[in-house]
């Protein structure tokens, strides 16, 4: 078994340690608001948080490409602008999910667990249909947005060396 670690770890790669770094700051960005969102006895909500924001980026999506088609975005821009779209259109979902999970359970006076699995599958829901509606017209379907890996991760060369893409 040891021998086996050995004989993998001569075969590494200069794009393996971009894949770990990658994934160590991805873990790194999540376990701030993890922590605060444990101690407050809500860890469902950043499962929800993350469902929902689905929402989100198909509708960044959707928008960048009409705004590319009707002419409102130039090519050469057209990339920074969709990825804009989409992370604004991420948060823009997350904050809502979480404002409308309080507002359901102060105005339905639910248990907030309640108000969250009302909001959580609802945003869910609309953002997998809205998927699933335009998925025959663009190239966005549940295997490019839901299933996602590190492995896949943007590189763009610097120098002699290739790093991974802020988004």
């Amino acid at each position: 078994m040891v021998a086996e670690f050995f004989s993998l770890l001569s075969t590494w790669q200069p794009l393996d340690t971009w894949i770990v770094v990658t994934a160590a700051l991805a873990s790194m960005a999540c376990s701030l608001p993890g922590a605060f969102l444990l101690l407050r006895r809500q860890s469902m909500m950043g499962d929800a948080l993350s469902h929902t924001m689905l929402l989100g980026i198909v509708g960044g999506y959707l928008v960048a490409m009409q705004l590319r088609s009707s002419g409102w975005l130039p090519a050469a821009d057209y990339l920074f602008w969709r990825q804009t779209l989409i992370f604004a259109g991420a948060i823009v979902i997350g904050v809502v999910s979480a404002l409308l999970t309080q507002a359901v359970e102060k105005i339905g006076r639910v248990e907030p667990s309640a108000a969250l699995g009302v909001v959580f599958t609802t945003l869910f829901a609309l953002g997998l249909v809205t998927l699933r509606i335009q998925a025959d017209h663009v190239d966005l379907d549940p295997d490019c947005v839901l299933y996602g890996m590190v492995e896949t991760t943007a590189l763009d060369t610097v120098g002699q060396s290739d790093v991974p893409v802020a988004a």
